[in-house]
């Protein structure tokens, strides 16, 4: 029989012919109980997922603090504004430089991430989020128009 022939034949393969796998890994770490599975043994996706889930809640606590951050000053800012005898309309231009500068921001995000890493990248997001916060707060005191409205677009910015 011709070996183009052989590929097309459906029987079974003799033993010499046959796939050998290697044997299958046990990937527990002790016999001791865990408390995130049902089995006496704790396995590596066990531990991953639990890492993964309490990674998860302070992460998504981080960025629910980010954002409260952020959008707590919008009842108020407009009261103080006009204060300062400035317009709805740059009003609304602060405002909405946060959400500009979030998606610029998200283009350099993944060279930034690939640069610094994930952890660095993060703190220096909590970095420039508070350094924001510090200029808005500044900028309470300066009495100058075109210095308050730079600076308030330049907190929210960052």
């Amino acid at each position: 029989m011709s070996e183009a022939r052989k590929t097309f034949n459906h029987q079974k393969p003799a033993e010499s012919e046959a796939l050998i796998l290697p044997p299958v890994r046990d990937t527990t770490f002790s016999d001791s109980p865990s408390k995130y599975s049902k089995s006496s043994k704790t396995t590596v996706y066990d531990v991953d997922q639990s890492l993964s889930s309490k990674l998860f809640v302070i992460l998504s606590f981080s960025l629910l603090l980010s954002q409260a951050g952020q959008e707590l000053i919008i009842p108020f800012f407009p009261v103080e504004i006009e204060k300062k005898g400035i317009n709805n309309k740059v009003t609304a231009y602060i405002l909405a430089s946060y959400n500009i500068s979030a998606i610029l921001g998200s283009y350099f995000t993944d060279s930034i991430i690939g640069k610094l890493g994930r952890r660095y990248s993060i703190l220096l997001g909590m970095l420039s989020e508070g350094t924001g916060y510090m200029l808005f707060g500044i900028n309470a005191y300066i009495e100058h128009k075109p210095t308050y409205i730079a600076l308030a677009i330049g907190a929210r910015f960052v």
